[in-house]
């Protein structure tokens, strides 16, 4: 199966000495990934390839007591505060002042980040459009704070884009299999985190086109805390 090229760090945040740590309230991940056969004619001649399109939605619930065993109340955190994110191969680091949305008042705090790419409509690629790949929440008060993390990604022979966070895991270790991720979210060097536990279910089937044989993919985890 094709596979985005992606870089581990897992766990790294959570074993760094110095940080304060507490975990998150309710966190579920829901991820999909499924390959599909697409075929075409190039120079007269029919021609298939594998397509692997993914989708992800994360969210996490952070109570209000958390946020203040962490010194992370919306008081704390400011415009030049940095935020990192990481989960299985999925790893976002950027700041406030780098959100494409931030507004804070001392009691409330809204920060949003959404990464882009350019992507081929034709083979040439002599036509392009902007997709929306990932969006980044954080949202907090006094009472608590949400983090949401969503959005999606492909493969093909034209495009490779968008993140994958436990899929290709899934992939990897085979259906039925047990993961335990540990999930960070990081500001200013403050940590909370939650371990996602969830079975992975993956299916596979061979389909043969002009004499050529593919092995398609189609995994799933719904991973909680």
């Amino acid at each position: 199966m094709n596979q985005l090229a992606s870089k581990r760090i897992a766990t790294l945040l959570s074993m760094m000495l110095g940080l304060s740590s507490v975990s998150a309230n309710a966190a579920v991940l829901t991820e999909s990934l499924k390959d599909k056969l697409k075929c075409g004619k190039v120079d007269g001649e029919k021609v298939c390839s594998i397509e692997t399109r993914g989708q992800y939605n994360l969210v996490a619930k952070i109570s209000g007591q958390d946020l203040q065993n962490a010194e992370l109340t919306p008081a704390q955190i400011n415009e030049e505060s940095t935020i990192e994110i990481a989960l299985g191969d999925f790893v976002f680091s950027s700041s406030m002042a780098n959100a494409d949305r931030f507004s804070a008042n001392g009691s409330k705090l809204v920060s949003r980040w959404t990464e882009t790419t350019e992507r081929c409509i034709d083979a040439e690629c002599n036509k392009i459009k902007l997709v929306r790949h990932a969006t980044i929440q954080f949202n907090a008060n006094n009472k608590g704070a949400v983090l949401k993390v969503f959005g999606s990604s492909l493969n093909n022979d034209n495009d490779s884009y968008g993140y994958r966070i436990l899929s290709d895991l899934c992939d990897q270790q085979g259906d039925g299999t047990e993961l335990n991720e540990t999930a960070t979210l990081t500001i200013d060097g403050k940590e909370i985190s939650a371990t996602f536990t969830g079975i992975c279910k993956v299916k596979t089937k061979s389909v043969t086109k002009n004499g050529e044989t593919f092995e398609l993919w189609n995994s799933r985890i719904t991973a909680k805390d």
